[in-house]
């Protein structure tokens, strides 16, 4: 079994990231496929995702499955377009959705340090990350580093008065720029 660290690069400090692993990856030299075993997605007794399962909740979020033909896992048959097209639209579904707290695979959290957050151990799969700044997708296919860098800030501002104000009296008009 590998473990792996996904390093996240650029983060605000102080802030709680959490890393989801949302799906299984499997790579036998030639191909590669995401899955979920049949318990992980969930399925009733006609292999519909149940409400609020980790199917449903991934399908909700735009990921399409393939059941096997023994039944025993859930193949994921859209992973590429996803990940060319909709991983913005699959971050924020996910993101908004408070069911995947309780139906992630592993959950794992690390507090922003020096411009960094690392999650190391983990095991090899699909993560989805998150912070209150922001989501994050993050694919981890292998027992190496993967590096994610934060795209969300927090607004900065700046304030300088445009003339010079030593001399301005209670009625006197100044003009201000802010720069966020």
């Amino acid at each position: 079994v590998f473990a792996g660290t996904i390093d996240v690069q650029d983060v605000l400090d102080g802030e709680t990231y959490t890393a989801y692993k949302i799906l299984n990856y499997t790579n036998d030299g030639d191909a590669y496929s995401y899955y979920l075993t049949a318990a992980e997605y969930d399925a009733d007794e006609n292999g519909a995702a149940k409400d609020g399962g980790l199917g449903d909740i991934l399908q909700d979020a735009g990921f399409q499955f393939t059941k096997s033909a023994d039944g025993s896992q859930y193949y994921v048959n859209n992973a590429e377009a996803l990940k060319t097209s909709g991983v913005s639209e699959v971050a924020a579904t996910l993101g908004a959705d408070t069911r995947l707290a309780g139906k992630a695979l592993a959950t794992k959290t690390a507090t922003g340090a020096d411009g960094e957050a690392v999650f190391t151990d983990l095991p090899v799969g699909y993560y989805f990350i998150t912070s209150s700044a922001g989501s994050l997708c993050a694919l981890h296919d292998d027992n190496e580093i993967a590096t994610v860098v934060e795209k969300n800030t927090m607004i900065t501002d700046d304030k300088a008065v445009d003339e010079n104000s030593d001399n301005a009296q209670v009625g006197d008009e100044l003009h201000y720029t802010i720069t966020l």
